[in-house]
């Protein structure tokens, strides 16, 4: 990074490259920024890889995450153990817990979202996903239309009866819905 804001008396083992990336780690140890304004916020969290621009943006004590794509999990604050790989990936996620999001906008969210032990791979997989825990949606806009639902299981190209549903179960042909 092009500064450094913390006191690096207490961190450790920390990488960073590109402007304002990790700038502001104070005790967190153990963490990877690559890319412009990737992790600045960090203050103590540990063992968290970004690499893209703008990933991992305002995470700042969360621990064990994976950033991997521009805003991949970039309003992430104090959420671990979470995993965004493709553009926008977990973006408006701000909590939560054990996510899993693979693709372009993936489990991206619609703001201040706070949720645990989500599963989405594909494009737009669980893109607009609020405070829905415990579901899996697998394949190109899978499960893109639920929003506090739990529990549901998605694949395939199609959505689920209820957004707000929970234990629901849809499987398509991955090409058009059906």
């Amino acid at each position: 990074g092009h500064s450094t804001t913390g006191t690096l008396s207490s961190a450790n083992d920390n990488t960073a490259l590109g402007v304002s990336a990790l700038d502001a780690v104070t005790s967190g140890t153990g963490n990877t920024s690559l890319g412009g304004r990737s992790l600045t916020a960090l203050t103590d969290g540990h063992n968290n890889t970004a690499v893209g621009s703008v990933a991992g943006f305002v995470i700042a004590g969360g621990s064990s995450n994976s950033c991997v794509g521009q805003y991949s999990g970039g309003n992430i604050t104090t959420g671990d153990n979470n995993t965004a790989i493709g553009k926008s990936a977990s973006y408006r996620q701000q909590t939560g817990d054990n996510n899993t999001a693979v693709g372009k906008d993936a489990l991206e969210g619609t703001g201040n979202d706070s949720h645990d032990n989500n599963t989405g791979v594909g494009m737009d997989a669980l893109t607009v996903i609020t405070t829905g825990d415990g579901n899996v949606a697998l394949g190109y806009q899978a499960g893109n239309n639920i929003t506090t639902g739990s529990g549901n299981v998605v694949i395939g190209n199609a959505d689920v009866s209820s957004a707000t549903g929970d234990d629901q179960l849809s499987i398509s042909d991955g090409e058009d819905g059906s």
